[in-house]
């Protein structure tokens, strides 16, 4: 059986689904405006895989709406604890979260108890 991701990715996935049968496209076709294998495609909206975030920005400009649309999709209150906030114009911090995205839960946890750490020395 296969385990899926973290809620956040299952937020993604369904989001990602909805849009694309709202749009009336196949997961094939979503595949190829991604340029992406149809299985990978898959795997991004059953949160098998991990859809990489430079991918995700790519189905939010498709489907004209915000990454967070995706990362908040089906929460109770409409917006997602943590809001991400991205410039999709700022390769480095695209290029960084996707570093980010890349490790394991406990790297992500080290990352953000660095930021926490940081933040604080800084007054933030």
């Amino acid at each position: 059986m296969t385990e899926r991701l973290e809620p956040v990715y299952q937020r993604v996935a369904e989001g990602m689904r909805v849009k694309r049968l709202s749009a009336g496209l196949s997961q094939a076709k979503m595949a190829e405006v991604l340029n992406v294998p149809t299985n990978t495609y898959r795997n991004y909206e059953t949160a098998t895989n991990r859809i990489p975030l430079h991918t995700l920005i790519e189905v939010a400009r498709y489907f004209k709406v915000s990454v967070n649309y995706f990362m908040e999709y089906g929460q109770d209150d409409g917006a997602a604890k943590n809001q991400i906030i991205i410039e999709l114009k700022d390769t480095d911090v695209i290029h960084t979260l996707n570093e980010i995205q890349s490790l394991d839960s406990v790297g992500r946890k080290s990352v953000n108890e660095f930021i926490k750490f940081t933040a604080a020395k800084q007054g933030g």
